[in-house]
């Protein structure tokens, strides 16, 4: 029997860590466990910059996810509504890109990326200038690439 692997799984299984450490994290959550898990995204878009240079072939596109990984994880600790945006900007690009990108296959997701991107830089705009529904933003940006991880794994 032929093992069949999607080239997709562990960046969708990153996505959806991603989703939950953003919902998880407005949930009340003190400003330094914040910190901690923007950090933790941090690395994991160090990791999944990896894994699209390794597992994916996409050499520039691993390189920017490093980068921006490591801008995160230094911003997080000091200026979180910066690491924030950049990860908004981040996630707009994935959308845009999927969108742009003719691949019929992942529309909704791609989709729910440029939302979930936009959302996530209302939170960063929302920490920058203390608005006060920016728990409830972002659980709905960490329930958006929750869903998005799970529609990457359906091939949707």
């Amino acid at each position: 029997m032929a093992k069949t692997t999607n080239k997709n799984f562990w960046p969708a299984v990153i996505l959806i860590v991603l989703g939950l450490a953003l919902a998880l994290g407005g949930i009340g959550a003190a400003k330094n466990i914040a910190n901690v898990l923007i950090t933790i995204i941090g690395v994991i878009l160090i990791a999944y910059g990896i894994l699209s240079i390794f597992s994916l072939g996409l050499m520039l596109l691993g390189i920017i996810e490093i980068a921006v990984g490591v801008v995160i994880i230094v911003f997080s600790w000091t200026i979180l509504w910066v690491a924030l945006l950049i990860l908004g900007i981040s996630l707009i690009i994935y959308g845009l890109r999927g969108l742009l990108g003719g691949k019929k296959a992942y529309f909704l997701s791609s989709l729910l990326q440029l939302a979930a991107g936009v959302l996530v830089l209302l939170v960063s705009f929302g920490n920058h200038f203390a608005w006060e529904f920016v728990n409830v933003l972002y659980i709905i940006a960490g329930v958006l690439m929750v869903v998005d991880g799970v529609l990457i794994l359906a091939n949707k």
